[in-house]
């Protein structure tokens, strides 16, 4: 499911996603900001006159998941973000937005570099 239209990020405590939170902590973050849209329970995109961003809480299970508009986890150990590669995508927004959620759970922004397995680049590192 990679493009290269897209950037691909993980918000998690580590590579081996060892620590859940609660799915209604993190869900009443994203709703407290006030620049989100549902698209499923548990899929979040931002309103149109922002950055385009698709936020999807996830209980992964050794880095996999499958997820649709109806699925609820109690728990999450995997926030998975979506954004465009665009040139006038405002990129500071998003990972703005990223920082807060690492920050909020002491977790870490991951970008996965172009798809390749096990190729990824810390971008922010809360503890």
């Amino acid at each position: 499911m990679w493009s290269p239209d897209y950037k691909y990020y993980q918000i998690r405590k580590d590579h081996k996603r060892s620590e859940w939170v609660s799915t209604e902590r993190v869900a009443a973050m994203i709703n407290g900001l006030c620049d989100f849209e549902k698209e499923g329970i548990l899929i979040y995109k931002t309103k149109k006159n922002l950055p385009w961003i698709s936020v999807t809480l996830i209980d992964s299970k050794d880095g996999n998941y499958a997820i649709g508009a109806d699925t609820n986890f109690e728990k999450i150990n995997l926030i998975e973000v979506i954004t465009s590669r665009k040139p006038e995508t405002n990129e500071g927004w998003y990972l703005a937005f990223m920082r807060y959620v690492a920050a909020e759970l002491n977790w870490r922004v991951i970008l996965e570099s172009n798809g390749e397995e096990g190729e990824e680049l810390l971008i922010y590192d809360s503890s």
